[in-house]
């Protein structure tokens, strides 16, 4: 314990000298931004995070040898821990605030170190589960079954959406042994988890990943955004595909991006803008290089607008510019999370690797600020000696931004939060 908070002092003292020179000396009260770290003697990652009335709540993953964790961390406006809740068995992918408490969406897990296959090592079933205000669990449902005696089948909780009257809805997958992950959407009886039905669907014979993010637009239409991947030796292609459902119905929309460019392309966060939707996500070459951060945009049905797409490089990116090549990359870059912005623009995260013109070591959180025709406002490096990953990125109150995702130092792991000002500095 004594070797990790050394650490993470160590990295502290690095973010700190990298963004401010004066942050720890404002008291609590006059500070516009902050950096927390949320850890122990395992390793943490930090998944995702909303903003309260009162502060904030953060979702991550607790890892030991022996098994895993759902943490819950709920602070008070500067971060600080009020309580911190640890439920055991499973992973979180994304969370949702409700009125009466907090809905967790993501997996149960059984590792078995004995298998005999490496596939068999980790099982897997959809996990739903309600917490209270404080954090106690009032509903824990798991969906598929661990039985040795059925055929293989694993399922997964990757996004959740409720409306206002009388359902919450996961978006997950189910794959079958020897089969593509084919995607699924549930509709569940608040106050039970019961499905009330489930849709799926197929996407070219290739394997259904979907973004932590799913919305209920104006329509009652439910739309998320989803990767569909083909991984074949030493090769990953991809497209971007937005499944429009109406409730127990058909699905009204399907609009794709990039599936003509014979790529990977992945598709990690959807949010809603005041005209339509925004994607974040990764595009790389087939076998894993020139990687950069991509955002595109939909309307209000679902329907990827042409031509709305911008790319990202980290170090080419440095001036704020876009590129007028998407192909052109001289740094490895992730788009992991965005949030649309109170002018109409989005603020754009993920992480770049340093560079010998950019970063600060290993890799970087990176966070880009566009106004709502698409024109750089600023982009920013976040980080220190170690590797900063981006989960979430929301908006606060005072303009400035909240910022989740994982620290890994020396093969440690922390969840860690940085409350920026509006130009998103860390400055006080």
């Amino acid at each position: 314990m004594q070797l990790r908070h050394l650490f993470r002092s160590a990295i502290l003292v690095s973010l700190v000298f990298t963004s401010c020179n004066n942050l720890e000396d404002v008291s609590p009260e006059q500070r516009t931004s902050f950096i927390h770290f949320y850890g122990g003697s395992n390793n943490f990652t930090g998944k995702a995070a909303e903003i309260l009335d009162d502060g904030f709540l953060i979702a991550g993953d607790s890892v030991t040898a022996s098994g895993t964790g759902i943490m819950l961390i709920k602070t008070d406006l500067f971060g600080s821990t009020v309580w911190r809740k640890l439920i055991r068995g499973g992973q979180v992918n994304a969370i949702k605030l409700a009125s009466d408490g907090y809905l967790i969406i993501g997996d149960s897990i059984q590792i078995n170190t004995d298998a005999v296959q490496v596939n068999d090592i980790i099982k897997r079933k959809m996990r739903l589960i309600k917490v209270d205000l404080n954090g106690n669990t009032i509903l824990d449902r798991s969906f598929g079954s661990f039985d040795p005696n059925l055929p293989r089948v694993d399922f997964k909780g990757y996004s959740i959406a409720h409306s206002t009257t009388d359902s919450v809805y996961s978006i997950g997958s189910v794959k079958f042994q020897g089969e593509r992950a084919k995607a699924t959407i549930s509709s569940h009886h608040p106050g039970t988890f019961n499905i009330k039905w489930t849709k799926a669907y197929e996407l070219d014979n290739r394997d259904y990943i979907s973004a932590k993010s799913a919305h209920i637009t104006g329509a009652g239409e439910i739309i998320w955004a989803a990767s569909a991947t083909l991984e074949q030796t030493n090769t990953n292609r991809s497209y971007v595909a937005l499944p429009v459902l109406k409730p127990n119905s058909s699905f009204n929309n399907n609009s794709l991006f990039g599936r003509n460019d014979d790529i990977y392309y992945s598709a990690n966060d959807i949010q809603a803008g005041p005209t339509g939707y925004g994607i974040v996500g990764t595009r790389q070459a087939v076998t894993g290089g020139n990687a950069n951060l991509y955002f595109v945009r939909a309307d209000r049905q679902g329907n990827i607008i042409p031509g709305s797409e911008i790319y990202f490089d980290g170090e080419l990116s440095a001036d704020n510019s876009i590129l007028s090549d998407k192909d052109l990359s001289n740094s490895q870059d992730e788009g992991t999370a965005l949030i649309s912005t109170s002018d109409g623009g989005f603020l754009l995260a993920g992480s770049m690797t340093t560079t010998t013109q950019r970063g600060s070591g290993g890799k970087d959180a990176w966070i880009i600020r566009i106004d709502p025709f698409g024109t750089v406002l600023w982009n920013r490096v976040l980080g220190g000696t170690g590797n900063e990953s981006v989960s979430t990125v929301r908006q606060t109150s005072d303009g400035g931004f909240l910022i989740c995702g994982t620290l890994d130092l020396a093969g440690l792991s922390s969840i860690y939060i940085l409350k920026t000002d509006k130009n998103g500095e860390l400055k006080n």
